[in-house]
């Protein structure tokens, strides 16, 4: 989980429909961009730890290929299960020409 500020790159290495690994402070998180904006959010799907990384995108949410669950990518929300729990999300800005994630995560609902 970010404890600063952390640049992860140009929002042109985040193009639209994207969903990017990224490494911040040793936490494995991805960068998804969609019509909405950029979302951080952990990179493992809370029903069976499924690496998101391949995931698809429904509008403004993601659907893990495992077993079908579907996350907000906003709130991390579970909208559809087996998953219970919702993923971590975290804030993301664009400062001038940079992406930055941090510094901590956004507090979840169960």
């Amino acid at each position: 989980m970010p404890t600063r500020v952390v640049d992860v790159g140009s929002p042109a290495d985040f193009p639209l429909g994207s969903i990017t690994p990224v490494d911040v402070d040793g936490s494995p998180l991805l960068l998804v961009h969609v019509a909405a904006g950029l979302f951080a959010i952990d990179a493992s799907c809370t029903h069976e730890e499924f690496d998101l990384a391949g995931a698809m995108l429904e509008d403004c949410s993601i659907v893990c290929p495992m077993h079908l669950s579907r996350f907000d990518l906003a709130s991390g929300a579970v909208l559809d299960p087996p998953a219970e729990r919702p993923l971590a999300t975290y804030p993301v800005s664009i400062v001038g020409d940079r992406v930055t994630i941090g510094p901590d995560r956004r507090e979840q609902m169960p």
